[in-house]
């Protein structure tokens, strides 16, 4: 805000398709959480390391 004082501006968002980029960049993190959530409670891959011989 301090940048915003000195030139006497408000400091919001001046991209007119402003609401474009918070919704792709909140669907994305959603999505990264429920990738995250998925392999949390669901395990990797489910590959198992073979036992060595």
């Amino acid at each position: 805000m301090a940048l915003a004082d000195t030139f006497l501006i408000g400091g919001a968002d001046a991209a007119p398709a402003g609401w474009i980029l918070i919704g792709v960049s909140t669907l994305s993190a959603l999505t990264f959480a429920g990738i995250g959530a998925l392999v949390a409670f669901h395990g990797r891959t489910g590959r198992r390391a073979l036992p060595a011989t």
